[in-house]
């Protein structure tokens, strides 16, 4: 009895796939339409069978229902579920129910906000609120890395000369500069013209070496504009060790003054104003 009121409630649950499978040999006894459709894909039927295969083996015998989730890709794109799985009697043999809710919307939605979260709106980098988590997780783990606090020179002047379009346009051309730095290097828009960059596996004078590089470039594409202002960008690196005893806004600080004495030192400062092109 408590089988059958069991069956009722999930096949009356539309919007949910159902798959009921003998709990010995696993072959299937009752395939809802809206699965049967789905599964011509061989790969997502390839997909379902072994994880199935793997959620009864886990299943101990005296458990009344199991939850898990399930991405199942093919034809549709990637498609995520959240599934239980109940014991039941189907016609006599010992059987398992997957009951399958299509949660996808939900997966986007929250990929959505974790891109809020974690991403500036302008550049699609990192924000300050990935970067500081990235960082603390990194002196935690006693890993060695540079760190590198970059400043956008100008940007005030840009933006009051010639618009804060122009001025969003040369932010997004730091950001894709700083991005080219290497493969692994994680790069955080941390402020309004300021951006943090962190590296495992390097120096502090072969990051300056590969600063400078991506500096000239930005100052060449920057000559090769119509609208004629001096590009550039100051930064100050820090180079953290296993051993380093400094938190995470003492480092931060620490790149902070070493910008401004590069900033100095290179006269990168307010007096670059717009000119006009000759």
């Amino acid at each position: 009895m408590q089988s059958n009121k069991l069956l009722v409630s999930i096949t009356g649950q539309i919007l949910q796939w159902i798959v009921v499978v003998d709990r010995r040999t696993m072959d299937w006894l009752f395939v809802s339409r809206e699965i049967d459709e789905a599964l011509h894909d061989p790969n997502s039927h390839g997909q379902l069978l072994r994880w199935m295969n793997r959620q009864a083996q886990a299943l101990s015998a005296d458990e009344e229902s199991a939850n898990a989730e399930l991405e199942l890709t093919g034809r549709y794109g990637t498609q995520f579920f959240s599934v239980t799985v109940y014991p039941l009697h189907w016609h006599a043999r010992s059987a398992l129910a997957f009951v399958l809710t299509d949660v996808s919307s939900e997966k986007q939605h929250l990929c959505r906000l974790q891109e809020a979260a974690w991403y500036d709106t302008l550049t699609k980098v990192y924000n300050r609120f990935y970067g500081m988590e990235v960082l603390e997780r990194w002196l935690k783990e006693r890993a060695d890395f540079v760190l590198c606090f970059v400043d956008i020179d100008n940007l005030k002047v840009v933006n009051d000369g010639f618009g804060h379009r122009e001025g969003d346009h040369y932010i997004l051309d730091i950001a894709r500069g700083l991005q080219e730095f290497s493969e692994d290097a994680i790069v955080c828009r941390i402020g309004g013209d300021e951006f943090l960059l962190l590296a495992k596996g390097w120096r502090a004078e072969a990051a300056g070496t590969r600063m400078e590089e991506l500096r000239s470039a930005l100052v060449s594409r920057g000559k090769q504009t119509e609208r004629a202002y001096e590009r550039g960008m100051s930064y100050g690196i820090v180079a953290v060790e296993a051993d380093c005893t400094l938190t995470a806004e003492q480092l931060l600080g620490l790149a902070d003054e070493r910008m401004y004495e590069y900033k100095r030192l290179h006269s990168c400062g307010p007096e670059a104003a717009p000119k006009a092109k000759q």
